[in-house]
């Protein structure tokens, strides 16, 4: 399921989820998919979030931080050098986080594993 969304509602606030486990990113996608109006755009790995980004604004990131080709810290670092991009908020996931990750501003951490809800009052109160 790579940069599909389920809704086609240009009002919907989009959510890319990059994570490059299949199963965690289905499951995730499903999830808020049919638990909430965001529409969501799956990638695998980091250059196929980027090359989403070049079509739509999302407003906020779920990035898994181990993406195998880059890491989702350096994502980041690629997603703030685009301008409508460098305010974005930003979601990392991982069960082992970086130090560094915590001294990035604007950068939220989500240790895994984690409620499914949580996650999504997680969008909820950064989407107010």
């Amino acid at each position: 399921m790579d940069a599909q969304s389920e809704s086609d509602d240009p009002s919907a606030k989009t959510i890319p989820i990059v994570d490059d486990d299949p199963d965690i990113r289905e499951i995730v996608v499903q999830y808020i998919q049919a638990e909430t109006p965001y529409q969501i755009f799956a990638a695998p790995d980091g250059f196929t979030a980027l090359k989403i980004v070049q079509t739509i604004v999302p407003h906020v990131f779920l990035l898994d931080y181990h993406l195998g080709s880059m890491t989702g810290l350096q994502l980041v670092t690629h997603l703030r050098s685009i301008k409508e991009h460098e305010r974005t908020p930003m979601i990392l996931m991982s069960a082992q986080m970086p130090k560094e990750v915590s001294e990035q501003p604007g950068v939220r951490i989500l240790h895994k594993p984690f409620e499914l809800d949580d996650l999504a009052q997680l969008f909820a109160s950064i989407l107010m």
